[in-house]
């Protein structure tokens, strides 16, 4: 009988948490936070991985940024840091279906602050749309 009762709380709190996550659409308990998104985006394009930072872009971006192009919109940054010594995420923001953050690529005399849009598409923020290297901030 105390079976059935630990077995009927461990259902209800599984129930009461699926309505939570799911339905008030809960859009951060099981979604990485955009800040974390978006950094691992630049940690695989600092590894000279743009087949794989091609993962974390949107549908929309995706035709926009070949792996190439991934690379090139790199190598500008690269030119201002180099060699890579720190990469963070910070000052995430959130609307509805929309986020943004700042990744930091620095070393010990240099910074880049590169703010990234995302959207949330089926419930994973993705990398909309990458700044131009004249919207990078030292």
């Amino acid at each position: 009988m105390r079976e059935l009762s630990v077995l009927g709380l461990a259902l209800g709190s599984l129930a009461l948490i699926a309505l939570a996550v799911f339905g008030l659409n809960d859009r951060q308990t099981l979604t990485s936070p955009p800040e974390a998104v978006a950094e691992d985006f630049v940690r695989r394009l600092a590894a000279h991985r743009p087949e794989r930072a091609r993962d974390r872009l949107s549908e929309g971006a995706r035709p926009a940024y070949s792996a190439n192009n991934l690379s090139a919109w790199f190598r500008d940054v690269e030119s201002v840091v180099d060699p890579i010594d720190h990469i963070g995420g910070k000052d995430p923001g959130m609307g509805e279906d929309e986020a943004w953050a700042t990744v930091s690529v620095e070393n010990g005399q240099h910074k880049v602050d590169i703010r990234l849009s995302l959207v949330l598409e089926n419930g994973q923020w993705r990398v909309d749309k990458l700044p131009g290297p004249d919207e990078f901030s030292p």
